[in-house]
């Protein structure tokens, strides 16, 4: 059974800030995100931190894909 996939988002000023595509498994894996700001940014790693821990997983991936020739 595939995981499921989880998407949140960060409003600021009715725009997106931040946004992250994850899925909850023996980790948070991070499959897709991006930020508009430097602070949207530190927001989107504390949500982050904060799902890690309220799942209480040891880890959390950010998968980085690799630079598009």
């Amino acid at each position: 059974r595939a995981p499921r996939t989880h998407t949140l988002v960060l409003e600021r000023d009715g725009r997106i800030g931040a946004y992250a595509r994850f899925h909850i498994g023996t980790a948070i894996t991070v499959a897709e995100c991006a930020a508009r700001l430097p602070r949207d940014s530190s927001a989107l790693a504390g949500l982050l931190a904060r799902l890690q821990s309220e799942h209480a997983r040891e880890t959390c991936e950010v998968l980085v894909p690799r630079t598009h020739p």
